[in-house]
């Protein structure tokens, strides 16, 4: 074990190394203070073998043991156990507790990883990764967790934002988003500001909201439940929900609307409209309107459509109570053309 210091150093004092072999306190012209490195082997607080000069300070450090750990060019930083793991590169008030090859740089201020491998927090503050394999939070993406998972990827000025686990799910540029579990899902902000807010994807596969584009507006506070290839993108998209299904999408200029399952159904340009389910439905620049069943293009606003109606017997009327012409009637409401309820009619 050693203790180290250069001609250029400005200040060394009060660092200490208490057991373990082969590890080393050691700086090249910054100061060097208050650092302990309590056990482990081929530890290292400061400068790694002489090579290269510090370039700030190296202040109140703690190695408690593991293998091969480095603490570089930082302060007020610890790393607890594990093996390669390394904080380094002004990081201040970071920590690693365990793992491997885990690493903690560029200004990670205030962040820690809890365990897992090759996981990565770089340029932000308060964050977090608690395990997982290649998780990365980098880009300032401030107050920000990784709980889980495999290549999940929180970055470019994304705040408070959660992935809870899975692999290959990314936020980019949002506020306030999570995507709880799945798949290869994305929440992808407007390349110019954070215009993807308090948006979720519980899970599924290549679900998707927010399109990144410099041309996309501001949108916020959309959900994707499950499923795989669904979509919420596009300008100008607020409150609308995906259930679950396959290829169903939300898009441009719509708000309060939702797709409950189903594939290939599309909701755009639309306020408070829905498709209940189904394949290849198309609600499209009409409000207050919804679809069940398959196949069909809404063409009135705040209308229902649907393949087929079955009205019981066990109505709670007679029906001598329905008018026997639409004179008068509203578009939509009930009418009869003879003596039974075969013949029932709605005004269009």
């Amino acid at each position: 074990n050693r203790i180290l210091n250069d001609a250029i150093t400005t200040l060394t004092k009060a660092n200490t190394i208490i057991g373990g072999c082969n590890n080393l306190i050691n700086s090249r012209g910054q100061t060097l203070a208050n650092n302990v490195i309590v056990g482990g082997n081929t530890n290292c607080i400061g400068t790694p073998n002489n090579t290269g000069a510090a370039q700030h300070a190296i202040l109140n450090n703690t190695i408690m043991g593991g293998v091969d750990n480095i603490i570089e060019d930082s302060s007020d930083s610890f790393i607890f156990s594990g093996f390669i793991n390394r904080v380094v590169d002004n990081s201040f008030q970071a920590g690693i507790l365990a793992g491997c090859r885990n690493r903690l740089n560029g200004i990670a201020e205030d962040s820690v990883i809890i365990a897992g491998k090759c996981n990565r927090i770089s340029n932000g503050g308060r964050q977090a990764i608690i395990t997982g394999i290649r998780n990365c939070i980098q880009g300032g993406s401030n107050e920000s967790v990784i709980a889980a998972g495999r290549c999940n990827y929180l970055c470019n000025a994304s705040y408070r934002n959660f992935i809870g686990g899975g692999q290959e799910n990314q936020i980019q540029r949002s506020e306030n988003a999570s995507i709880v579990a799945g798949e290869f899902n994305t929440i992808l902000g407007r390349n110019c500001d954070r215009s993807q807010c308090n948006s979720t994807i519980l899970g599924g596969s290549f679900n998707q909201i927010g399109d990144g584009t410099q041309n996309s507006e501001r949108g916020h506070t959309n959900a994707i439940v499950n499923g795989r290839c669904n979509t919420i993108t596009r300008k100008n998209s607020y409150f609308n929900i995906i259930g679950a299904g396959n290829n169903n999408c939300i898009s441009d200029d719509v708000s309060g609307s939702f797709i409950g399952a189903g594939c290939s159904n599309l909701v755009s340009s639309s306020l408070y409209s829905s498709i209940l389910a189904g394949k290849n439905n198309v609600v499209q620049g009409l409000n207050n309107t919804f679809v069940v069943g398959s196949d069909l293009t809404a063409e009135r606003a705040c209308t229902t459509f649907v393949n087929s109606l079955d009205i019981s017997s066990s109505l709670d009327f007679t029906l001598s109570e329905i008018p026997t012409s639409d004179v008068g009637l509203r578009q939509g409401q009930l009418y009869r053309t003879g003596s039974s309820f075969d013949e029932l009619r709605i005004k269009l």
